[in-house]
């Protein structure tokens, strides 16, 4: 167990006494780091120690722990149901010139993406009996609130919003909406207009904006290592958040709507040439007739009319 310093022997003596005497040991959850901090005047009101998920913790009077989540999280950006659906509108850069005619203008487009992270694992680690990161990162998350005092020994967090404590989903709406846009313009510009329908340059887009993310991050709160990793990183290799693409959609939605009428017309021209060409097969030079007849057809069937077609000279009433 962790032993605290305090000037003064007697003093010293009482609160190493104090301490001795409510020490026990306890194990953070499998998905949460333990960070152990002093308080009262008979402690110093630093860091103490860390622990991995699922290591003992020893703890007493003078003591208090705070934990925080160890594992892979994330931050949505999606029309509903994510931590937050409105992305800033990013433009891109421009179309490429053809010969004849100028390039043309960016769009202005919602970027929808799916990012994961975790909390640095370097928080664990101790330096010349301090712990800097953890004391940078417990300084900033509690700002917030966002650090628990009791292990997760339960599904309660189940029936929080984003199954998230409030404070924990304070800290993430303060700085992840921010760092995610500035990232996200930083790069689009580097694609042209038809980005939102060219799902093939999604993956090479999520990974730019990943790129940007850390010194993003890092500008927002402060840290000089960075609190937010990739998942997988260990406590020697912090990688880049990992950043997916879900959808890319024009904040003009007259856009949406003239390329879907675009789209319409033309596979209706497509299947109006292959429903042509299959007559013909059959009809002939008469095909244009035979289809004339059939749409005919169709279209008093659809109105609920009756319609009589004759092929040839129609029949003659008497008197008539």
């Amino acid at each position: 167990m962790k032993k605290i310093r305090i000037a003064g022997g007697l003093a010293a003596f009482a609160g190493s006494a104090l301490l001795l005497a409510g020490c026990s040991h306890i194990q953070p959850s499998i998905a949460q780091y333990a960070i152990t901090t002093g308080h009262g005047n008979f402690s110093s009101q630093q860091v103490l120690d860390v622990v991995s998920p699922g290591d003992n913790i020893h703890i007493g009077s003078g003591t208090t722990t705070w934990y925080v989540w160890a594992d892979t999280r994330n931050y949505v950006t999606a029309p509903s149901d994510g931590d937050r659906g409105n992305p800033q509108a990013e433009i891109t850069g421009p179309g490429k010139a053809t010969p004849g005619s100028s390039s043309t203008p960016g769009m202005s487009d919602y970027t929808w993406t799916y990012v994961t992270w975790e909390v640095n694992p370097r928080i664990v680690t101790e330096v010349d009996g301090q712990y800097p990161v953890a004391t940078q990162f417990l300084a900033f998350c509690l700002k917030y609130g966002c650090a628990d005092q009791s292990a997760q020994n339960d599904s309660s967090n189940a029936n929080l919003a984003r199954s998230s404590s409030p404070g924990w989903e304070a800290m993430l709406n303060e700085v992840f909406p921010r760092a995610i846009d500035n990232a996200t313009r930083n790069v689009i510009t580097g694609f042209g207009p038809d980005l939102w329908t060219d799902r093939g340059e999604w993956d090479a887009y999520g990974n730019d904006i990943s790129a940007q993310l850390p010194a993003q991050l890092s500008a927002l709160d402060g840290s000089s290592v960075p609190f937010f990793c990739g998942p997988g990183s260990t406590v020697t290799a912090c990688t880049a958040p990992s950043v997916i693409v879900q959808n890319v959609t024009p904040s003009d939605p007259a856009v949406i709507t003239a390329y879907n009428q675009e789209v319409a017309a033309q596979y209706a021209e497509q299947s109006g040439a292959a429903r042509l060409k299959a007559a013909q097969e059959i009809y002939g030079s008469d095909a244009n007739f035979f289809l004339g007849a059939e749409d005919l057809v169709s279209e008093c069937a659809a109105k609920g009319i009756s319609c009589n077609v004759y092929l040839g000279n129609p029949p003659v009433s008497a008197g008539r």
